[in-house]
């Protein structure tokens, strides 16, 4: 368990055996702990990955926009806060980073992928393709849509 900035913790289970994995930030569904995934990521990680599994919020839950800004500070630590909480000569591939997340963690991982992380919708209504994601893959696990469409992409006609 590490924990950051005092609110997240994270729960990460990576590879023992030497050598470079790609991580896979894992956001879980609403009123879920991270760790309740424990064999599902541990499962996960002996394919191969580095999983992080933040717990973005305790007994009371927190708005979809503040998940989505705590994945994405979770997302900005991972290059120096990550590589010396794994095993030795066990390494992060930033460069293949996944991003994952069941039922209300699935929302906040398409948010994320997609740079939502204010409140207000997009002005515009195509998505910048210029500015190249961070992630490689992004996977829902039965992600919901929920009650907040300010976050919700915008389907084309």
């Amino acid at each position: 368990m590490a924990v950051l900035e005092a609110k997240i913790v994270l729960f990460i289970v990576a590879p023992c055996e030497k050598g470079t994995y790609p991580p896979l930030l894992f956001c879980h569904g609403f009123m879920l702990g991270n760790k309740w995934y424990s064999d599902l990521l541990c499962h996960i990680a002996s394919h191969g990955y580095i999983v992080v599994a933040p717990k973005f919020y305790g007994i009371i839950p927190i708005s979809i926009t503040e998940e989505v800004r705590r994945a994405a500070q979770v997302t900005e630590w991972l290059p120096t806060g990550l590589p010396p909480l794994l095993p030795e000569e066990v390494n992060p591939d930033m460069d293949n980073l996944a991003l994952a997340g069941h039922s209300r963690g699935g929302k906040t991982a398409f948010a994320l992928a997609l740079g939502r992380t204010e409140q207000k919708p997009p002005k515009k209504k195509v998505v910048d393709v210029t500015q190249p994601s961070k992630f490689k893959a992004v996977i829902g696990v039965d992600p919901v849509a929920g009650s907040s469409p300010r976050i919700a992409p915008t389907p084309d006609p």
